[in-house]
């Protein structure tokens, strides 16, 4: 086991974890989540077991679509609690949506 601060699991990643075996449980299982994102099942497994992070940012909001579990539950490094629920993170180097505020 590595002591290496960047090893270090960040410390919201169990209840993103846990956001995910819901979303699995309330799509029937990994395959039956993995179908409905466009996925495999083995990266829905790789998100649980093995991911740093968890899921992949690019199916956080298909995750939230097909089961309902918020994305702030699913990467709450992502998405904070103060945010819109209409609205995605602004990414650094790219414009804000038309119609947003500065």
């Amino acid at each position: 086991m590595s002591n290496h601060p960047d090893d270090a699991e960040p410390p919201c990643r169990d209840l993103a974890r846990q956001a995910l075996q819901q979303a699995c449980a309330v799509a029937g299982g990994q395959k039956p989540l993995a179908l409905q994102i466009g996925t495999t099942q083995s990266r829905v497994w790789y998100w649980l077991a093995r991911a740093r992070h968890g899921v992949a940012a690019e199916f956080v909001l298909p995750i939230e679509r097909a089961t309902g579990v918020s994305r702030r539950l699913l990467r709450p490094d992502l998405f904070s609690p103060d945010q819109s629920a209409d609205r995605a993170p602004a990414l650094p180097g790219r414009d804000p949506p038309a119609g947003a505020s500065k």
